[in-house]
């Protein structure tokens, strides 16, 4: 069937002709599958329906048969619509339960936060910092944030605090408490559970004793006719030796250091500079006329000495354990007997050092040197037969004493002040 166009043409008439809309197509793959029409004026299962809109629960929207179709009642769970935000857009956020909130510092965690300074910190932490973090507090106190420490400062805690290196072993130093009024921590020893003993220059003879390792110090103990304590030994069982500064006396205490005897002389010597104990009954003893002096029966009598080449003085004694003895001098050097201190060695310099003022054994060939060079300490590893430096402490004149507490933690007296730090080996593995 033709009719004639406006354009002086004839052409079909048919539904494209008159803008009639395209018969519904046949839907596939056959009539009794259950289908719906969509908006694209085509046919699609139920299963690609319901992914769009929400599920189907009273039937097909529509079927056919191929020839007619029956459109049914269906509904289908669907997301409710957003709320309205109040009172603005602009400072409210959408939860995960679908409701509109204020956005503001306590919405995202930000409670202890109060200015912009405080903003730019990490905020204070719920739990407590794993081990080796360091927290530090800002001047706001509510804050804590990364630091890095330069010059002079303090770094503070309540408990130990260990440090990691990045290339070498080196020790920490910890300050730990100051004796009274004490100027100058002359001797230093560590008897075991707690208990330490010092003996310090602030009143004549007098010793102090700490029982929670050298954090507090408790009242002292006098001792007559003499001016000062200036060293220990510990023989075990409470027994414990005191050398004096005035009349060249070893006192001896069986209870660890409550109370003491009258003391014994050593021929020679004005002053018991520092002793060292071999095992069994055997006791080396330190004088400040070079000499080094011996007991085989705990300090109760004592021979004639044994000098040492070059020192005016033996200011530090320390067993390595077999027969290896050292010896500290007033000449910078470190002298080794391996007699059990019957002959010594000519002794070793330690570079730039002063007096050797304490030597303390830390076991398998190592011990410390303490000197009277701004706060010098040195290590050997090979029972003295080298030193190098591997500490200063602050500005201290020197250390005269040093006390070893175990598994690397060692005391230190130091001069001017009557100060003790404690310090600790880190090693990098």
């Amino acid at each position: 069937m033709q009719y004639y166009r406006g354009d002086k043409s004839w052409q079909t008439l048919n539904s494209a002709a008159v803008g009639a809309e395209p018969a519904i197509p046949t839907p596939s793959p056959s009539p009794a599958t259950n289908y719906y029409f969509r908006g694209d004026k085509t046919w699609a299962a139920k299963s690609e329906f319901a992914p769009a809109y929400g599920t189907l629960t009273n039937g097909d929207l529509c079927t056919t048969n191929g020839t007619t179709v029956s459109c049914t009642t269906a509904t289908s769970t669907l997301e409710p619509a957003l709320p309205t935000p109040a009172p603005t857009p602009g400072d409210m956020y959408l939860r995960g339960d679908r409701t509109w909130a204020t956005l503001d510092k306590t919405a995202v965690g930000l409670g202890s936060v109060t200015n912009d300074a405080q903003t730019k910190a990490s905020i204070v932490p719920n739990t407590a910092p794993a081990a080796g973090q360091i927290l530090v507090g800002n001047a706001g106190g509510t804050a804590y944030e990364p630091v890095t420490i330069s010059g002079d400062g303090t770094l503070s805690s309540a408990g130990v605090i260990t440090l990691t290196l990045s290339s070498h072993t080196q020790y920490i130093a910890q300050y730990m408490a100051r004796i009274g009024t004490a100027t100058y921590v002359e001797a230093l020893i560590y008897l075991g559970g707690g208990v330490a003993l010092a003996g310090v220059s602030d009143t004549t003879g007098k010793i102090s004793r700490s029982t929670d390792s050298g954090a507090t110090w408790g009242t002292a103990t006098s001792f007559v006719g003499t001016t000062d304590i200036l060293s220990f030994a510990s023989l075990g069982g409470g027994v414990v030796l005191a050398g004096d500064a005035g009349a060249g006396k070893v006192y001896k205490s069986t209870n660890s250091g409550v109370s003491w005897d009258d003391g014994t002389a050593l021929t020679g010597a004005t002053q018991v500079r520092t002793f060292a104990y071999l095992g069994g009954t055997t006791v080396l003893a330190g004088g400040n006329n070079g000499k080094v002096y011996k007991s085989t029966n705990s300090g109760d009598t004592w021979d004639g000495g044994t000098a040492l080449t070059g020192t005016p003085a033996v200011y530090a004694l320390a067993y390595l354990g077999g027969t290896t003895v050292l010896a500290g001098g007033g000449n910078g050097k470190v002298y080794k007997s391996t007699n059990s201190g019957d002959t010594w060695d000519d002794g070793t310099a330690l570079t730039g050092a002063g007096d050797v003022m304490t030597i303390v054994s830390l076991g398998s060939g190592v011990a410390l040197a303490g000197t009277a060079s701004i706060g010098s300490v040195y290590k050997t590893t090979d029972y003295g037969g080298s030193f190098s430096l591997v500490q200063r402490l602050g500005l201290e004149v020197h250390i005269p004493v040093l006390a070893s507490l175990g598994n690397g933690v060692v005391l230190a007296g130091t001069a001017t002040t009557g100060q003790i730090y404690r310090f600790s080996e880190v090693k990098l593995w």
